[in-house]
Parts: structure tokens; C-alpha cells; sequence
């Protein structure tokens, strides 16, 4: 059975991004992973009451998806998450430095 995205965020610890620049980086952001995943109600009220941006099923969906990419890769330098990298005010990283890692 699938794991829903807040079940997935509890278990893996994710933090949804708070601020519009992080919500727009993540919004940009263009994984070459795919996670399955079900986005269920409780999921989508997670997600509305944390991001800054108001979105349609779709959107909230690809955004579930890219904030579980960005806290699965990991940089090479010192094992931060791109999710914790997207949420510094500079914020420039080559994909190559990354890694995926699931936790």
C-alpha cells in the first residue's frame, strides 16, 4: 500500500517550506527521481496551511512530490538536504552535487 505524503513528512521528518522564496525554489525545482506516493485530504490541508501560495490538486501534487526529492538528495559536501539548502537566502547548487538517498 501506498504512504500517503503526510505519513512519508512523519516518518521522514520534512518540514514543509514556510517562506515564498523556498516555496518558489521548490515550485522550479525539477527532480530526475519519482516517488509514489497518495496525496489524501489530510495531506492537502498540510499542504495548504503551510505553503505560501494558493494551488490547484495538481500543483499541491507536484509539490508534495519535489519537497520529498529535495529532502531525499543529499549534498555531497555535508549530507544537507537540498530541501535545507532551498531555504537559504543564496541558494546555487549544479544537480551534480547531489545525491539521493532514501532515509
Amino acid at each position: 500500500m501506498k504512504k500517503t505524503f503526510l505519513e512519508i513528512c512523519n516518518d521522514e521528518g520534512i518540514t514543509i517550506p514556510t517562506t515564498l522564496l523556498a516555496a518558489k525554489r521548490i515550485q522550479r525545482f525539477s527532480p530526475d527521481y519519482s516517488v509514489d506516493f497518495t496525496l489524501d485530504k489530510e495531506s492537502i490541508e498540510l499542504l495548504e496551511s503551510q505553503l505560501p501560495l494558493k494551488c490547484n490538486y495538481t500543483l499541491l501534487k507536484k509539490m508534495a512530490e519535489n519537497i520529498i526529492v529535495a529532502n531525499r538528495e543529499k549534498y555531497r559536501k555535508n549530507d544537507i538536504s537540498r530541501l535545507e539548502l532551498m531555504r537559504l537566502p543564496q541558494y546555487r547548487y549544479h544537480n551534480a552535487s547531489f545525491y539521493y538517498s532514501i532515509i
